[in-house]
């Protein structure tokens, strides 16, 4: 920020991020009960979001380490009397 001058967010999207109180305004909300219930919607907006991210992560994960197992284990299998080079150390 101090170095650019402007937030991470302007210099990747081209614009700056606005607050929920900013949309709020812009949307003409005024009235105390509708802001209460934008705010419970948008706290179940974003547990909602942040639950189907953390359920995708962990998916995306299994399948990363299921790829990762199949590759690393396709090359090190031995059978006893097989030959094989290693490095000891200096």
């Amino acid at each position: 920020h101090s170095g650019t001058g402007y937030s991470p967010n302007e210099l990747m999207m081209g614009r700056r991020l606005r607050a929920p109180n900013e949309l709020l305004w812009a949307s003409g909300v005024t009235q105390v009960g509708v802001f209460a219930e934008y705010h419970r919607a948008l706290v179940r907006n974003m547990a909602t979001a942040t639950e189907a991210a953390k359920k995708a992560l962990v998916k995306d994960q299994l399948r990363r380490a299921t790829y990762y197992d199949r590759q690393v284990r396709a090359h090190n299998e031995f059978a006893v009397g097989d030959s094989v080079n290693y490095e000891t150390g200096p």
